[in-house]
C-alpha cells in the first residue's frame, strides 16, 4: 500500500488506466487536433491581412479587389488543399 503523499506511476496496477500505447496515440490525436486548429486560425488571419491591403499593393501582387473578397468572405475552416 502506498503511504500517503507518493503517487503511483501511471499504468502500474491499476486495469482502469490506459496502457502507454493508447496515451501515445492519444497524444497524436491531441497534436493533430491543434494542428488542425492553428492551420485554420491562421488562415483566417491571413484572409483578413489581405482584405486589409490597399488596392495599390493588390495591384502589384497580382490580385484584384474582387479576388480578395471572394477570398475573404470563405468560412475559416475551408483551407483549400
Amino acid at each position: 500500500m502506498e503511504s500517503p503523499g507518493s503517487a503511483a506511476r501511471v499504468g502500474e496496477g491499476d486495469s482502469r488506466l490506459l496502457p502507454p500505447s493508447r496515451w501515445r496515440s492519444l497524444g497524436g490525436f491531441v497534436a493533430r487536433l491543434f494542428d488542425h486548429v492553428f492551420v485554420r486560425w491562421e488562415r483566417a488571419r491571413q484572409r483578413r491581412d489581405l482584405a486589409s491591403l490597399n488596392d495599390r499593393v493588390l495591384h502589384d501582387i497580382g490580385l484584384s479587389r474582387a479576388d480578395v473578397e471572394r477570398e475573404a468572405s470563405q468560412s475559416f475552416w475551408h483551407v483549400p488543399r
